[in-house]
């Protein structure tokens, strides 16, 4: 935040990573999605706001590789309702950790994927130790 608050360039911007302001004076602009905001906008910003159309972006399509993987090679059956947990593994705050294990209760065919999981892995293992017939069942890391 200390770089932030210095003027490096005659015109600083700032984007919607996180839609809010920065509330620093060496931030000119905020770039944002006219989606993304609501009534009055620039009464929450103390930079100028700039609402791009739409959310703000466009990306090309892809290509999109056939499947060589089945469900069966993570371990997974055509039963499983499974929950893609693609976050980055900071943002899954052990305070939340119940939320796997009770929607593992109520739907027992649940499966939750993580990918890089293996930096939640030990800390959601010792969360399902209390459920010890849950590991390995509910939660697969690839």
């Amino acid at each position: 935040m200390q770089m932030a608050g210095l003027r490096l360039a005659p015109i600083q911007c700032v984007a919607w990573g996180h839609p809010v302001t920065t509330g620093l004076p060496s931030i000119d602009y905020f770039l944002s999605s006219e989606l993304m905001e609501g009534e009055n906008p620039q009464e929450h910003y103390s930079g100028k706001l700039i609402l791009l159309p739409n959310i703000g972006v466009t990306y090309p399509k892809p290509y999109i590789p056939p499947i060589v993987k089945s469900r069966s090679d993570y371990s997974l059956s055509n039963n499983d309702v499974i929950y893609l947990c693609c976050q980055a593994p900071f943002k899954y705050l052990p305070q939340y950790d119940f939320i796997l294990a009770e929607t593992a209760h109520r739907i027992p065919q649940a499966k939750f994927v993580f990918l890089r999981g293996t930096v939640l892995k030990s800390r959601l293992h010792n969360l399902l130790l209390l459920l010890r017939d849950l590991i390995g069942k509910i939660i697969v890391f690839i």
